[in-house]
């Protein structure tokens, strides 16, 4: 008989702790229950003196459930103040929101939003600007110019890396440029004209950013403040020496050329600064200041180990093979007179 109350005493605090258990998970799930989330978003225009309308922007909200970006976004227009709101949205602290709104050919973001504790309703504003084609408030901080060797393959590996300030109030979009497929050209890299484009960082190649003419065509709008364009090239080398031009057609505040150890460089403008430690060697700092827009520095690289015979005498092999062949067939042609013919002086009988 005590063995059976003790038994029931057990079961009843057991189911106790369960029934609490599913109040508590049922109080839970109502504080994070989807729907009740309201974003109110506002675009903003940034521009001093800005007169373009702020209605039937397209904007877009992005969820993300514990930093996972969820698809597709919800989507909206803005009215005629830039506002768009969005409703129905899960306030949980595992849901956080990021909100996007196109303007004048240039995509602008939010910050992270997500509702605090207890709130259902939160304000986002997003900061765009007025466009534009002129780049005279674009200028290059630093440009980092990293030459490292492939013995093996007798290549030349570089590195760019643009680092740059749009010192300006406006978003610069460029001109439409045919070889970027009509696209708005932003920013012009030269390359040599032997570069073969090995990597391009955050960009997608034939997308938003072209190679042409020797230089690559990036689209992707330049927004005030900080940028940056990094890319890696490949250049064959035939001999021990290669000539290599740089140039900007923007103002740059400093040109920093990492030069991989065992080459030396030649170079009017450029002044050895010291030895940066790099991938576990020591490279080579060479450097030059206040460049201006266009400014080209020709740079002689020496003590490449070259191929035993030059790339480009290989292609000359065959015509000069045939070339000898003929000769020695001339010359023995010639060595070869009849043997009856007719002795100088005189005259068949």
């Amino acid at each position: 008989m005590r063995q059976s109350r003790s038994l029931l005493i057990v079961l009843a605090v057991v189911l106790a702790a369960w029934v609490a258990s599913l109040l508590t998970c049922a109080g839970a799930a109502a504080q994070t229950t989807a729907g009740q989330g309201v974003i109110d978003g506002q675009a903003v225009v940034a521009s001093a003196g800005a007169t373009a309308a702020l209605n039937d922007l397209p904007v877009s909200l992005f969820t993300f459930v514990d930093g996972q970006r969820q698809v597709p976004p919800a989507v909206a227009q803005t009215d005629a103040q830039g506002r768009a709101r969005f409703t129905n949205l899960n306030t949980s602290a595992h849901y956080t929101y990021t909100m996007f709104v196109k303007f004048q050919d240039a995509i602008y973001g939010s910050g992270v939003i997500g509702f605090g504790a207890g709130s259902s309703t939160t304000h986002a504003e997003v900061k765009v600007y007025e466009s534009t084609a002129d780049a005279r408030a674009l200028r290059v901080d630093q440009h980092h110019v990293v030459i490292d060797l492939d013995e093996s393959a007798h290549t030349l590996d570089v590195l760019d890396f643009y680092e740059m300030t749009n010192a300006g109030d406006r978003t610069i979009v460029g001109a439409p440029n045919q070889q970027a497929s009509g696209k708005r050209v932003s920013f012009h890299a030269p390359l040599p004209p032997d570069a073969v484009v090995q990597t391009i960082e955050n960009r997608t190649p034939n997308s938003d950013i072209f190679q042409a003419n020797g230089e690559l065509l990036d689209t992707v709008p330049i927004l005030p403040g900080q940028a940056d364009l990094i890319f890696e090239y490949r250049v064959s080398y035939q001999r021990s020496t290669y000539a290599l031009s740089l140039r900007s057609p923007y103002t740059v505040t400093a040109l920093n050329v990492l030069l991989a150890p065992g080459i030396s460089l030649r170079s009017a403008r450029l002044v050895y600064a010291d030895n940066v430690q790099a991938t576990s060697r020591q490279f080579q700092h060479y450097s030059a200041r206040e460049l201006p827009a266009d400014a080209t520095i020709a740079i002689e690289l020496n003590g490449l180990p070259a191929p035993l015979i030059p790339l480009d005498m290989l292609q000359w092999l065959p015509l000069a093979a045939v070339s000898v062949a003929l000769l020695i067939a001339l010359f023995m042609a010639y060595r070869r007179k009849p043997s009856d013919a007719a002795p100088r002086g005189q005259t068949l009988a």
